[in-house]
């Protein structure tokens, strides 16, 4: 069997759905599998462990923010151990394949989804040494010189997946603030100009397999109840891109949670397009009670214009008033610095926070990912700060901007960004006082504030 070392490029405590579905499958064929999880080990560290390891092939799932420290690592690892078969998955070899496959420290490529990808790369090695890893679906590798590009394979049921394996992560990843991580569903059938999903929709589209996938209610209610006779977390979060996509399958699904007794808090993401009294009544029945919504913007021209999200303000207010009347905990989710914003939109966007009055708020700075929509909205009109272009993204999505806007400085978009979080989350009085915090120091500010209040608490 095959030796499988996997790396985690991760900066928090918690566990990754796609890397724990591919240690399960690696596992349940005989493969072994090795976690390393940045979080808690340097590179250097990560790097020393994998070289005095035995491992056959290293495989590093990686986002377009951690690409070029996951590239680092394998860098070192094949200048000093050119035996090692190096792999890369994750969001980044989905929008930028091509740029990964011509690194020459990067053997291999999974285009799409990795579970049997990385398990017919295994066999492969097993049985072959990876003498036939170019006819492999959904890899992309390199031979004599030349980059194979084979197409993905059609997606298989949800259901035919091994559950999770959570064993190969640390204990604090288990729970992420408080939430233990549950899959129900995969994909998203909407097209925002800023999300990645649209690309791996495209990827499968070509080849007539629908990526929006549900696991049967059979299985998840199978899965659920293991969850609580082992773990009984305090609360569950489903991180399916679209819960609420099918409200007769909530329906099932609700029903099924009582008639099994989970009887575990849980909460989601969701579209306030999809909210009804009804179905929120039905939720909460059941358990719900927290859900997190994409606000984006509280200007519908630009939500419209640039972002491909066609919400009213008036569906916006409606859903989160609808929870609350529900006793259901509201997260409003939030972008500003988007193309060509204005100190009125970000305004309108603070506005429309305050009126729904949501539990919890996060405002970041749009990140226009690579080979986007949203990125070539950037490009088109000049909007990218070349100076700041580049792979090595190792500060965070939040911490991150490398865009222009003729209308607004980088430093008042950073302020705004502060203001509105501490204003509308804890107080009035440090918000109107982060005005005169220097730039450079607003996020150490934030997270101190932050820190303070959760201790108090």
């Amino acid at each position: 069997m095959a030796r499988i070392g996997i790396v985690y490029v991760n900066d928090q405590p918690q566990l990754s759905m796609g890397i724990g579905y591919i240690s399960a499958m690696l596992k349940k064929y005989g493969h072994e599998v090795k976690l390393w999880d940045t979080y808690y080990i340097t590179n250097d560290e990560v790097i020393n462990e994998i070289l005095n390891s035995n491992i056959d092939i290293l495989m590093i799932g990686v986002t377009s923010l951690n690409y070029e420290r996951g590239l680092k690592i394998s860098k070192i690892i094949k200048e000093k151990k050119q035996n090692i078969t190096t792999l890369f998955g994750g969001w980044h070899s989905v929008i930028d394949s091509e740029g990964m496959i011509r690194e020459s420290s990067i053997d291999l490529v999974c285009i799409g989804e990795g579970e049997y990808a990385a398990l017919n790369v295994a066999n492969d090695f097993d049985k072959t040494k990876l003498k036939n890893v170019s006819k492999i679906l959904n890899i992309w590798s390199k031979k004599n010189g030349k980059i194979i590009r084979n197409p993905p394979r059609k997606l298989a049921s949800l259901d035919n997946l091994p559950i999770i394996d959570r064993d190969i992560f640390a204990k604090n990843n288990l729970l992420n603030r408080g939430k233990f991580f549950f899959l129900t569903a995969r994909g998203c059938p909407y097209n925002c100009s800023y999300c990645c999903n649209k690309k791996m929709v495209g990827l499968y589209s070509k080849i007539g397999s629908p990526y929006v996938r549900f696991r049967s209610i059979e299985k998840c209610m199978e899965e659920l109840k293991m969850i609580k006779e082992r773990y009984n977390p305090p609360e569950l979060f489903f991180t399916d891109e679209m819960f609420l996509i099918s409200s007769e399958r909530v329906k099932e699904f609700c029903k099924a949670y009582k008639e099994n007794k989970i009887g575990i808090p849980f909460g989601f993401m969701a579209r306030v397009e999809r909210v009804t009294d009804e179905i929120i009544g039905v939720l909460k029945s059941a358990g719900c009670v927290r859900i997190h919504f994409g606000v984006e913007s509280g200007s519908e021209e630009l939500r419209r214009k640039y972002l491909n999200r066609y919400m009213t303000n008036e569906q916006i207010i409606n859903a989160f008033d609808i929870c609350r009347k529900h006793g259901i905990k509201t997260a409003s989710y939030n972008m500003i610095g988007l193309p060509f914003e204005t100190a009125q939109t970000i305004k309108e966007t603070f506005e429309i926070n305050r009126r729904c009055k949501p539990d919890e708020l996060q405002v970041t700075i749009l990140y226009p990912f690579p080979n986007t929509e949203i990125r070539e909205i950037y490009e088109k009109n000049n909007l990218l700060d070349m100076s700041k272009i580049s792979t090595k993204c190792n500060s965070g999505y939040y911490n991150q901007y490398i865009t222009k806007n003729p209308n607004l400085s980088y430093s008042y978009i950073k302020h705004q960004q502060i203001f509105i979080m501490l204003y509308l989350s804890y107080s009035k009085i440090l918000a109107y006082f982060s005005k005169f915090v220097p730039h450079a120091f607003l996020d150490k500010y934030y997270r101190y504030i932050s820190f303070i209040v959760r201790k108090i608490k």
